[in-house]
């Protein structure tokens, strides 16, 4: 307790020793009027003034002594308040003094600051919380765009490089209402001369709090253009290497000179982002032709230059990679009327065995398109095409000579293979021929044999009898007639000789002669034919061997028809052909014949007899020679018990076929 007592009066005498300096006029008139209390007291202890007894008037004690004090009190209050304010004043001063002193220490080190900040080569900008721009250094005019302008009190949302950014309009975006820091590397800022002067930025910005809460924002933003395009550049460059590798790996894996060449030439352009280009190869005379060519004109394919003319010729004359980027002012440039977008142009030459066997030119529509790079990376696929295409020139050498090697081998052992064949397929047309014509002509002649064998075994023949044996004979003499001239156009058509006499003719006035001609066979089993037929159809055909060709079909169209039915005939034109298709809806074909009724003596039914149905089964041959001759075709379309359609083609314009 004690303790604590002494402590307590030791800290109010350490604050009244500090302030005494401060009030020593409070408390020297403290002293004096403490000192008259005490003398007063006293006073009137003395005088007996001070026992209490019942007349005391204390009031009155009092009152004397409020009075006697009350100047010693006005007095103390006075020198406090005096001393008060003077210690303000001079606090107030001091501190004015202090505010000054750090006043002008801040603006020293504000100028030194802003000589730093505006000679640092970033740009620096500082935003307060709503995003407005209250400190710029001069290096922000380049990336603002906007050299020379009033940028202080703007908001960094109003200018350009942020509003074409999505990415960095949102960064800053989440700086003020998240307080999120952020780092953009390699910003590209598209310059106002165009997207070549492009320049990379890398921009920082960090929020400036205070008590948890954002006041503003630091936003710093340097030049990393050189960095940036360098290490572009490299990577361009070692996808070049790579892809120059793979293609040299390819065109050397391929021995097909044409292809060869062709894969050279379509990844030199790819390799050069340029728009087309063209591969020569040195001739034995000396001059240069186009072998290859991508995305040129027609007239370049196959192109001769002599060594020392236009800029591919000047290449492989100097045996040096030559480039012009202004091929307008170049004196070797070949001005092309077809190809006039071409601005620049760069020839590299194919050297083998110290001699350029070709060049790879290639070209742009931009003018400075071409740099020392781009002569390089070309010279180094130049320098594998060279090998590549020496390669396939051997591979081309050694397989023509064993082609013709070979040819030569096998031409003797070919001739004597083809004399026997021709030989073999004479004889064999000969006996089909043969068995054809004795197996056809042996009917009618066995008729003939028996009906004379009849009349003259007969003693009761009369006139007539023979009259009408004679008539059977002239019948059957008539029907071998036909058969051998079938059997002559046949033969012809075998060995390419049958003969047209070709002229134009109206197919529609062919048709109503055919019909006409078959209308006593149709009549007599009540066939109705009808014809749709364009008008004035021409056709350059053999008039009678169509005509032939036509009365054949209509003919087998009435034979297989049932009685009382009918057949459609359509001509018309299709382009350059000319149509022809005979229908009916007779008996039909079975499936299993279709591929066989062009052969010569082939029935598609065998059970009937000639008598039944007539014929010598050599018509539709006949009807296929025909149309061969003439360069046509002939298909059918069948089902059994349904009907037939034979569809005839044939070329409307004269085309100088061989004959038959």
């Amino acid at each position: 307790m004690f303790s604590n007592i002494r402590k307590i009066l030791r800290e109010v005498f350490i604050k009244i020793k500090a302030n005494i300096t401060d009030y020593w006029l409070c408390y020297f008139w403290g002293v004096i009027g403490t000192a008259m209390a005490v003398f007063f007291i006293l006073d009137q202890i003395v005088n007996n003034d001070f026992v209490l007894h019942e007349h005391f008037d204390y009031k009155s004690v009092l009152f004397d002594y409020f009075w006697a004090i009350l100047p010693v009190l006005i007095l103390v209050g006075s020198s406090f308040f005096y001393c008060d304010g003077k210690k303000s004043l001079q606090r107030k001063l001091k501190l004015e003094e202090e505010l000054r002193e750090k006043k002008n220490e801040f603006e020293e080190m504000s100028q030194f600051y802003k000589k730093i900040v505006d000679n640092v080569p970033v740009s620096i900008l500082t935003l307060d919380k709503k995003g407005i721009v209250t400190l710029v250094n001069p290096y922000f005019d380049e990336l603002a765009g906007e050299v020379g302008a009033k940028h202080l009190g703007r908001s960094i949302f109003d200018f350009s490089f942020v509003k074409r950014s999505e990415e960095l309009n949102r960064r800053y975006r989440n700086l003020f209402y998240k307080g999120e820091s952020f780092c953009y590397l390699d910003y590209p800022h598209i310059s106002s001369e165009g997207p070549e002067k492009t320049k990379y930025f890398n921009i920082y910005a960090v929020p400036l709090k205070r008590d948890g809460k954002i006041e503003g924002a630091i936003s710093v933003a340097q030049d990393n253009t050189e960095a940036f395009v360098a290490f572009l550049e490299s990577k361009t460059r070692a996808r070049q290497f790579h892809f120059v590798n793979q293609i040299s790996r390819a065109i050397n894996s391929v021995l097909d000179l044409k292809e060869v060449l062709w894969l050279i030439l379509r990844n030199a352009v790819k390799l050069s982002n340029t728009t087309g280009g063209a591969i020569l190869l040195a001739e034995n005379d000396g001059v240069l032709v186009v072998k290859e060519a991508y995305n040129m004109p027609s007239g370049w394919q196959g192109l001769r230059l002599k060594i020392g003319e236009g800029l591919c010729g000047h290449a492989a004359e100097i045996m040096e990679p030559y480039f012009s980027n202004n091929v307008d002012q170049d004196p070797y440039f070949i001005k092309d009327p077809e190809n006039k977008d071409v601005k620049s142009e760069l020839a590299i030459p194919i050297i083998s065995e110290r001699k350029a066997i070709g060049v790879i030119k290639i070209d742009s529509d931009r003018l400075g398109r071409f740099s020392k790079d781009d002569v390089d990376l070309m010279t180094i696929l130049a320098n594998n095409a060279a090998i590549a295409i020496k390669n396939s020139q051997l591979y081309g050498e050694i397989k023509n000579f064993n082609k013709t090697l070979g040819e030569e081998v096998s031409f003797r052992t070919k001739e004597l293979a083809v004399i026997n064949e021709k030989l073999a397929k004479s004889i064999e047309l000969k006996s089909q021929f043969i068995a054809d014509a004795s197996h056809e002509l042996r009917t009618p002649l066995t008729i003939i044999k028996g009906n004379i064998d009849v009349t003259l075994g007969d003693e009761n023949s009369d006139k007539s009898d023979f009259c009408e044996t004679l008539k059977l004979i002239d019948e059957e003499i008539k029907h071998m007639s036909g058969i051998l001239a079938d059997l002559m156009i046949l033969t012809h058509a075998g060995v390419g000789k049958l003969h047209l006499k070709r002229e134009n003719i109206e197919m529609d006035n062919l048709l109503k002669g055919a019909i006409q001609a078959m209308d006593v066979l149709a009549n007599e089993k009540k066939i109705f034919i009808k014809l749709k037929a364009e008008n004035k159809m021409m056709v350059f055909v053999d008039e009678d061997k169509i005509l032939k060709l036509l009365l054949n079909l209509i003919s087998n169209a009435i034979k297989y028809g049932n009685e009382g039915g009918w057949i459609k005939i359509l001509a018309f034109s299709r382009g350059s052909e000319r149509i022809v298709s005979i229908s009916d809806n007779g008996i039909g074909i079975p499936e299993k014949d279709i591929p066989f009724i062009f052969e010569r003596f082939y029935r598609v039914d065998k059970v009937r007899t000639r008598e039944q149905i007539g014929g010598s089964g050599l018509g539709l041959a006949i009807c296929k020679s025909i149309i061969d001759a003439h360069g046509g075709e002939i298909e059918v379309k069948s089902k059994l018990g349904i009907g037939s359609e034979f569809i005839i083609k044939l070329p409307g314009d004269y085309i100088d076929f061989q004959e038959g």
